[in-house]
């Protein structure tokens, strides 16, 4: 038995006694309502985590703030919270300015990573993940740490 056939005898067997397609047409709407349906609440989990990403920065940036500069346990601590939170360290890149920053120096913290993002596409209704690079930053401060060079 062809495909074509198979479609006629499916048609044939949905339509209800009038002659209507109407179970037909829902099943061919029905893919289109769920990818469009899906796709914000994909983008919900994308922007939630590329918040998480700017809630890490930003914690470190105050660290920083009080240190002195990044020292090298928070650095070890920051790339122990990306991991946590999903991020790929080996694809990762962070920018900041090094412990000892004396007191009125700028300190600044930049971090490139990638991101995964999935998304349904109308046509065919599959999930497609595409690799983003995303960057946050760079937040720059003042150190607020007298730091002496004994």
């Amino acid at each position: 038995m062809t495909v074509t056939k198979l479609i006629y005898k499916l048609c044939y067997k949905l339509k209800d006694r009038k002659g209507n397609s109407s179970i037909l047409g829902a099943l061919i709407v029905l893919p289109v309502l769920i990818s469009l349906s899906m796709n914000p609440i994909l983008m919900f989990l994308d922007a939630q985590k590329y918040s998480t990403l700017e809630e890490i920065a930003k914690n470190y940036v105050i660290r920083m703030e009080t240190e002195g500069g990044l020292t090298v346990e928070a650095y070890t601590n920051l790339l122990s919270d990306l991991a946590q939170a999903g991020f790929n360290i080996s694809k990762t890149t962070i920018t900041y300015t090094s412990y000892p920053a004396d007191i009125g120096s700028e300190i600044k913290l930049q971090i490139t990573t990638e991101m995964k993002m999935a998304r349904i596409s109308l046509l065919g209704g599959s999930l497609k993940t595409n690799v983003y690079k995303v960057t946050v930053g760079p937040y720059t401060s003042v150190s607020k740490k007298a730091v002496s060079y004994h």
